[in-house]
């Protein structure tokens, strides 16, 4: 029996247990569809009680292929056939010699037969010879076309033919009260008993009875196998609309096709369209339910949608189906892995290891599960036996030199890294590693000497470059050699992404403890070299306080003194600006220009860019656990928009109540989906990205809703520990916290919690639409927008260009929303004009 997972394709029809990574990228195509046609087609769809005309179908989809053709030859090459065929048959009535007369007419009279420029699995690499137009043209074709051929013939002179179906596979069947002949097409009608296909094909003999395979099928059903295949020709054409359009009908057709399910499943998923995907896999497998390659399709799905435990549940069946099954070990060893199952995960691991012992890294994930679980002497242990196997392997060494690292053996580390740098000179990362680890053992110029050395004689990455930059800063500043410190530092924020400084600010943070007065002066320096002047105010302060005629004091009062200038000249222009219009709870922010993103932190937030909104009005406050009750009161909660749990600030007893006392609280723990329902029940609706954000930090680009001066307790909730006694009080009612109020009089739209918004999320949106205006978003993801930050976050993450996404199924204990409308008709999204400027003639 063939492995389903490794078919090739000979004789067989097209592409159907094939895995999602396998499948081509989709690119729009702009054909338009010929409706005339389509209409005709989904009449076979509907009609299950007529007999479709097979030539004039299969013209139809020639047609469509090709609306050029010619469709007056055809037919008259296929009644010259039929002619010869009924003037052949005259008088002969035996089965047998019926069908010797039909193979001899189209193999021998005829010359068709199976094409012999396929590529490597068997297809033809002439898409024409897929249609019964190339049949005719080229007299080459495959299985499907050339049984086609038998049947056109057989529906014109009423002989009992029909279409079987089989995986990757398709043939003819003479069938008449007790006589039966199969006739394989592609073998110039050679005759095989049913056992040769079952065997050839895996089709068992007991599950016969409830399989689609190996039946006789009326007109319509053959066509329907016929649609799979020319749904999968458009698909590798890359017109996905049109493969949609044959699959679709096949299915319906067809239900119990495995391959057409899957293949329409395969191209639903490529499209991003998991529900579609996961309707058509469970029909699969409602035909077959032990088919280990749609289960492995379905779990990539699931995983792809953001449901890990039904992603795992597929491929557990999988490997219990088949244990042998090694992708399914490795998503699961992932999986497990990413849910923090450590044991679970190694398990797995342990059982691809043993699926495929010669492959390096399945033993190398496995000394690493051992390193995350704490058991760094397993790790070590692992990692010498397979060194046994694998001396040459430099990741070996790695794996070494990190396990001794994290048993603080030092020394050791040091070997490896030693070893690993003698062996491939020009790999910076090592260096980088050699260096750490000296600093590890407090031997500075060590460390400095090496990552110099890096530096000098490697090439890495851009960001490895970086990295040992950051790194000789700091072993300069931890050894007083403070200017070479500050040229370190400066070239880093120079050549690099802002993000990196947190790099830099994690080094110093974790030394602060060594009471050193400069480290405190070098954070906040740093800081404010990068542009992030609002978070370097503290640590200066903090420098003057423990050393207050240090050497860098007049440095530290004069970068003070220019915070203060900066941040007042800047609260000064906002203090009158916004006249603020309210209505009930909800305030107008009005039409025109904002400044959105930012183009000096993180690479989502680049570029800032200017940005036109009509005008619109937005709650002044997050929903309350009190009004979301009320909606799930009224709608009793069919959707399941809320499930009871100790996080959230609702509790459940046949109706949903606020918790004592949180009535005016954030709702919390709601998927984006009951967000948008909630505002829909209010006659809103979730406020776009753009609006969130101008809503939050006004028209000028201030960090945060109040300005641009550093968060505090009195103007945002942040930074908060869940605990026993504190339990939904990490939390503030949502009217709390006036100092921290947007220009337009929004509260809490920086922490408490985050917003669902109703854009799905793309890292590289803002790159596509700096020339537009009321931007929506993409059309389609996986992930939706959530902004503000929340009472978790640490106040570096609740600033207003801050961008954060989650899947829209997600309840997490620290996401809400608020709710807008449109002040007027909404105008579409559109590109702003830009005038050219004539060349210069003179």
């Amino acid at each position: 029996m063939p492995n389903k997972t490794t078919k090739t394709i000979n004789d067989f029809v097209f592409i159907i247990f094939l895995f999602l990574y396998n499948l081509q990228p989709i690119i729009a195509h702009g054909t338009p569809p010929n409706d005339a046609i389509e209409t005709k087609l989904l009449e076979i769809k509907q009609g299950s009680n007529t007999t479709p005309n097979l030539l004039e179908t299969l013209l139809l989809v020639s047609k469509h292929w090709d609306p050029s053709l010619d469709l007056v030859p055809l037919r008259e090459k296929i009644d010259q056939l039929s002619l010869s065929a009924k003037q052949n048959l005259k008088g002969k009535n035996n089965p047998n010699e019926i069908t010797r007369e039909l193979k001899t007419l189209i193999h021998d009279t005829g010359k068709f037969g199976y094409t012999d420029k396929v590529d490597e699995r068997g297809v033809p690499v002439n898409p024409e010879e897929l249609f019964l137009h190339g049949l005719l043209k080229t007299h080459k074709g495959y299985c499907m076309n050339l049984s086609l051929l038998y049947l056109i013939l057989g529906q014109k002179l009423n002989i009992p033919l029909h279409g079987v179906a089989l995986p990757n596979h398709f043939f003819v069947r003479y069938q008449n009260k007790g006589t039966r002949i199969n006739i394989e097409t592609t073998e110039r009608g050679a005759s095989y008993p049913d056992s040769f296909y079952q065997q050839r094909f895996g089709v068992l003999a007991d599950n016969q009875k409830k399989s689609y395979f190996l039946k006789n099928l009326n007109g319509r059903q053959t066509l329907g196998a016929y649609f799979s295949n020319v749904g999968m020709v458009y698909y590798q054409n890359q017109k996905p609309e049109r493969a949609i359009f044959y699959l679709e009908i096949s299915t319906s057709i067809n239900p119990g096709s495995i391959d057409a399910q899957n293949n329409l499943a395969n191209i639903y998923s490529e499209l991003k369209k998991p529900a579609k995907a996961i309707e058509h896999y469970s029909l699969a497998l409602k035909a077959e339910p032990d088919n280990t390659s749609t289960l492995f399709n379905l779990g990539l799905v699931h995983m792809d949608s953001g449901n890990p435990d039904k992603a795992i549940d597929a491929f557990l069946q999988v490997v219990q189906i088949e244990p042998s099954f090694s992708p399914a070990h490795r998503m699961l060893a992932n999986l497990y892995l990413q849910n923090n199952r450590l044991t679970s995960s190694l398990l797995h691991l342990k059982l691809l290891a043993r699926i495929q012992p010669e492959t390096l890294q399945n033993h190398l994930n496995i000394a690493s599960a051992y390193g995350k679980m704490g058991q760094q002497a397993l790790a070590l242990e692992t990692l010498k036996q397979i060194q046994m196997r694998f001396p040459e392997s430099a990741q070996i060494n790695e794996g070494l030199a990190e396990a001794y690292y994290r048993m603080e053996d030092f020394q050791r580390a040091i070997e490896q890294y030693r070893f690993l740098i003698d062996k491939d000179p020009a790999h910076l990362k090592n260096y980088i590693q050699l260096g750490w680890t000296y600093y590890r053992l407090g031997d500075l110029s060590m460390a400095s000497a090496w990552t110099l050395r890096g530096i000098k004689k490697s090439m890495g990455t851009d960001q490895l470059k970086a990295l040992a930059q950051m790194n000789l800063g700091f072993y300069s500043l931890l050894q007083k050699q403070y200017m070479k410190a500050k040229e370190w530092y400066e070239t880093v924020i120079s050549e690099n992404p802002v993000h990196l400084v947190q790099g830099m600010i994690q080094d110093i943070n974790e030394n602060l403890s060594s009471h050193r007065a400069d480290l405190h002066f070098f954070k906040g320096w740093i800081y404010y070299k990068a542009g992030k002047q609002n978070k370097s105010k503290d640590s200066l302060q903090t420098y003057l306080k423990m050393d207050a005629n240090g050497p860098f004091s007049r440095e530290t009062r004069d970068l003070l003194q220019q915070l203060q200038t900066q941040n007042n000249r800047s609260e000064k222009n906002l203090s009158d600006k916004y006249v603020i219009k309210e209505e009930g709870n909800m305030v107008l922010v009005p039409a025109g220009f904002f400044k959105m993103g930012a183009s000096d932190s993180l690479e989502d937030e680049a570029p800032e860019h200017s940005v036109y909104l009509d005008g619109y009005w937005i709650d002044k406050y997050e929903v309350s656990a009190n009004e979301f009750a009320e909606f799930l009161n009224e709608k009793n909660n069919v959707k399941g928009y809320y499930l009871d749990n100790k996080f959230g600030t609702l509790f459940y007893d046949g109706r949903f109540h606020p918790r004592p006392g949180l009535e005016n609280y954030p709702i919390n723990n709601v998927t984006w989906f009951a967000a948008d329902s909630y505002c829909k029940w209010k006659g809103k609706r979730l406020p776009t990205e753009a609006e969130w954000e101008k809503a939050a930090r006004g028209e000028n680009s201030q960090l945060y809703p109040w300005g641009n001066s550093a968060p505090s307790s009195t103007r945002a909730r942040y930074f908060q520990n869940w605990t026993d006694e504190l339990e939904h009080k990490v939390m503030v009612p949502v009217q709390a916290l006036p100092e921290g109020k947007s220009p337009y009089g929004l509260y809490n739209m920086a922490g408490n919690v985050k917003e669902w918004v109703d854009d799905w999320y793309d890292r590289e949106y803002y790159r596509e639409q700096s020339e537009y205006a009321n931007p929506r978003g993409p059309i389609g993801g996986e992930f939706k927008g959530v902004r503000g930050g929340s009472w978790r976050d640490l106040k570096g993450f609740i600033y207003s260009s801050f961008r954060n996404n989650g899947t829209p199924k997600s309840r997490m204990d620290d996401y809400g929303f608020r709710c807008a409308k449109n002040a007027a008709q909404a105008s579409e999204e559109k590109r702003l004009t830009s005038r050219a400027i004539p060349r210069n003639k003179g």
